[in-house]
């Protein structure tokens, strides 16, 4: 639950821990998930094509994809004196797509839901380097700020693999390709809360190329 979150850092005399905590859902996290899901779904314009229900992420709670999780949470921390808030900032789906042949199997964040209430950010520049830049005003409009986090995050997660040829993400009717890199702010941004054994290398190595692929949407 995200009350009980401990970070390892937090104990280091004078370092702040990261404001963003990735982790595998939890059942407990389920109403909070509906919740954000809901309010997504109110914000975005409806051109007939239907929603899935249940979403991905709802749908395989408690799962794993050769040993990873599959449904994964991001939150928000925010301290106010010795108390602690919890925001719910994303959901989504984590798979791992079978390598063709001898090649390297990739990952696909899916059935992402994003709080409409995210902070907006600007991006300048190449943002390996630095962290993303608040919108200055309401006629900058940016993207959100979580987007930015999860995107960078599960860039930099890939890369500590070693064994990942690709990352894609599907934000509504737009997909992203990236392939992995380290990203210096991720680390001091975002814990990852995931025993070392369901991390995306072991999972990796367990994986059977002859298993069936998720099939990856379309970029047009």
């Amino acid at each position: 639950m995200p009350g009980t979150l401990v970070s390892p850092q937090a104990a280091n005399s004078g370092t702040a821990p990261p404001r963003f905590v990735a982790r595998p859902a939890e059942r407990a996290d389920t109403t909070m998930m509906t919740d954000l899901i809901d309010a997504c779904r109110a914000q975005q314009p409806h051109h007939g094509t239907p929603d899935e229900d249940p979403p991905l992420a709802l749908a395989r709670l408690g799962e794993a994809d050769d040993g990873h999780p599959i449904s994964w949470v991001l939150f928000e921390r925010d301290t106010v004196g010795d108390t602690v808030h919890w925001r719910l900032r994303a959901c989504f789906a984590l798979l791992i797509i079978a390598a063709a042949g001898e090649g390297r199997p990739s990952v696909w964040a899916a059935s992402i839901h994003i709080d409409p209430a995210s902070p907006r950010v600007l991006l300048r520049g190449d943002l390996t380097g630095g962290a993303p830049l608040p919108a200055e005003s309401a006629e900058e409009d940016g993207i959100p700020l979580i987007a930015v986090i999860l995107t960078e995050w599960l860039v930099s997660y890939a890369h500590a693999s070693q064994a990942i040829r690709r990352v894609y993400l599907t934000f509504g009717a737009a997909s992203l390709t990236r392939r992995p890199a380290p990203v210096g702010w991720v680390a001091s941004t975002v814990e990852t809360q995931v025993p070392d054994e369901a991390r995306l290398g072991p999972c990796f190595a367990r994986q059977s190329p002859q298993r069936a692929s998720p099939e990856l949407p379309r970029a047009d």
